[in-house]
């Protein structure tokens, strides 16, 4: 598996998400500027939620573009089906239908899914639970995974 094309796979999902962000923001912007906003009386506030909303959906956007700047700066590690799951591995476990799902876990990035060679991948963040059972499992572990309503057992079948 070449991680590094995946990271770039996870980098441009990054940039698309920027920039929707950022002419989310200056659309929020106009709104909250333009005459048609302006207070028609004490209780209207449509152009102060449109200034908090440009102002949220820039901050958001300044994080995402923090991790791009960090995601392209990490040292990917390549592991084998012999190593510990750890950041930076690319696992593909096992549930107990026999499914396979792959995840990425990056320190940055996490929720992110996107499609290497016909695999969907999601990415992880090491604090996240699913990540916080996978990491120091090797191949063949079994994690139990509870979410919300479910609780998934995975084999740990293939690290990268």
């Amino acid at each position: 598996m070449d991680k590094l094309k995946i990271v770039k796979l996870v980098l441009d999902e990054l940039d698309k998400r920027v920039n929707i962000l950022v002419q989310a923001a200056l659309d929020a912007k106009d709104a909250a500027t333009n005459e048609e906003s302006k207070a028609e009386n004490k209780y209207d506030t449509r152009g102060l939620e449109a200034s908090y909303l440009a102002g949220a959906q820039a901050q958001r956007a300044n994080e995402l573009v923090d991790s791009i700047r960090k995601l392209k700066e990490l040292k990917i590690t390549h592991y084998s089906d012999n190593d510990e799951i750890n950041i930076t591995s690319l696992v593909e476990v096992m549930d107990d239908s026999r499914n396979y799902k792959w995840f990425f876990i990056l320190p940055y990035a996490a929720g992110i899914e996107i499609t290497y060679k016909d695999l969907n991948i999601q990415t992880l963040s090491p604090q996240t639970p699913l990540a916080k059972k996978l990491i120091g499992q090797s191949k063949g572990d079994l994690i139990e995974w509870k979410s919300k309503n479910n609780i998934f057992e995975y084999e740990v079948s293939k690290i990268f």
